[in-house]
Parts: structure tokens; sequence; C-alpha cells
């Protein structure tokens, strides 16, 4: 029995030793580090109170002058110059507006959204998120314009690289027919508009005749 119990403590004191050394270990380790820091903190406490001690003491060198900023004004241009690859310099408007209200930035957006959804045909115009965010801004006036220059463009090249605020893309030849049925269904758009804005004007005018007899 007593045999029993002398090896149970043996045992137990194999399994709790380690421990007791590796916690024995962790603590040494901390007071360590702590002094570490402490010492390190007390060395920069030290050069502080030399350098406050320094500063009014010692005149501060001055490396370079200050600037006058009276006598000169940094100013903004209204135009821009590019330079091209064989050397020669083109002179610009500078853009006065952010570039995802640049009309170009808007048609591209609009032409996007036209080849996601040109089986509306003219449709495709007076749905709302297209009516108030494209076609009622006032760049919409150079879309024709715009459509022209793609079309060429496309027949020349083959290809062009749109680069709108949405994502950037190339459309090809195959693209033509669809931008050109836009082109038309934007024209017989206006059209309509212009012809709505004259019978109104019209039905004003006999109404105000009438009134007159």
């Amino acid at each position: 029995m007593i045999n029993e119990l002398v090896s149970a403590e043996e045992y137990a004191e194999s399994i709790l030793n380690p421990l007791r050394k590796f916690i024995a270990a962790k603590k040494i380790l901390h007071t360590w580090r702590s002094l570490v820091i402490d010492r390190e903190a007390s060395k920069e406490r030290e050069e502080s109170i030399k350098n406050k001690i320094l500063n009014k003491i010692l005149p501060i060198k001055v490396d370079h002058d200050i600037v006058n900023k009276n006598n000169k004004k940094i100013c903004f241009k209204d135009h821009l110059f590019s330079k091209s690859k064989g050397g020669g310099i083109k002179e610009e408007p500078l853009p006065l507006e952010d570039g995802v209200h640049k009309s170009k930035t808007i048609f591209t957006n609009m032409l996007y959204s036209w080849l996601d959804l040109y089986d509306n045909g003219m449709q495709f115009f007076s749905i709302p998120h297209i009516r108030d965010n494209y076609v009622n801004d006032t760049t919409s006036i150079h879309w024709n314009y715009y459509l022209k220059e793609l079309l060429i463009l496309l027949n020349k090249k083959g290809y062009i690289l749109l680069w709108g605020s949405k994502k950037k893309d190339y459309i090809n030849k195959r693209h033509y027919k669809v931008i050109h049925s836009l082109q038309n269904h934007w024209n017989l758009f206006n059209l309509r508009k212009e012809n709505e804005k004259l019978k109104k004007e019209l039905n004003y005018n006999f109404i105000q005749k009438r009134s007159y007899t």
C-alpha cells in the first residue's frame, strides 16, 4: 500500500515538475522583457530631457529660405498642353467638370445600356433611369455627332475601346448594325419630340385665337 502511494506521488511529481519549470521560465522571460522595455524607455526619457535643454540654449538652424507668399500666387490656366510621341504640342481647353459628368462619359454609359437593352427599340429612351440620367442631360444634344463619329471609326479601325464610368470594353464591326439602329431610333425619338412640341404650340395658338374671337 505504501509503495503504491509513493509511486503515485512520484508519478504526480513527474507531471507537475515540467509544468512548474515552464511557468517559472515564462515568469523569468516576462520579467526580463519588462526590464529591457523599462531600460529603453529610460534612455529615451533622458534623451528627450537633453534635447529640451539644448533647444532652449542653441539657436535653430534654417537650411532654406522661407518663401514670401505675398510675391507669388499659384494660378490655374483655362488651357492645358499635351505632347504627342512625335514631339508636337497640342493646346486643349481645361475640363471644368468632373469626369463622371463629361458629355462623352454620359454618352458611353448610355451606349453600354443600349447594347444591353436595344431590343426595347425607341422605348429605350423612355425607361426611367435612361431618361433621367442620360436623355434629359443637356449633353445629349451631342449624341448625333458622337454616333456619326463612332460609325466612321468602326468602319476604319474595325474596333473601338469604350471607357465610361461603369466599365471598359471593346466594340467591333459586329456592333455596327446595333449602333446604327441606335442612331435611327435617336433621330426618330427627337423628331417625335419636335412634332409634339409643334402640336402643343399650334393648339395653344388656336386656343388663343378663339379666345380673341
